[in-house]
């Protein structure tokens, strides 16, 4: 039995001079851990240059909500060091771009 959850995450730009290159970087980063990793779906990301705030969404199934959870944030961070944004808790070798998680949602997704 698999057990389906969905993860809303909310990170704020400390630093970035092209907001919109960088989240498509991420975008295609998260996708690539899609391709990688069968239990992350439906990946999205966007940016809002007025407010500061890059935000990633993404389903994830495995056997527990506890190990979606860390099957779900562990896409998450390896997307964000291969696309070279960073946070201060996961340092990156560009320090220009960084993150600070504002917000993390995660919601049960039903099975039918």
């Amino acid at each position: 039995m698999s057990v389906g959850i969905f993860i809303h995450w909310k990170f704020k730009v400390v630093s970035d001079d092209d907001l919109f290159k960088h989240a498509d970087l991420l975008t295609e980063a998260l996708l690539e851990q899609e391709r990688c990793t069968p239990e992350v779906k439906d990946s999205a990301v966007s940016a809002d240059r007025g407010g500061a705030v890059v935000e990633i969404e993404l389903s994830v199934e495995a056997a527990s909500e506890d190990e979606a959870l860390a099957v779900g944030q562990s896409a998450v961070r390896a997307a964000l060091h291969a696309s070279g944004w960073g946070t201060p808790q996961w340092p990156t070798h560009n320090e220009m771009r960084s993150l600070l998680p504002t917000d993390l949602e995660t919601t049960p997704l039903g099975h039918p």
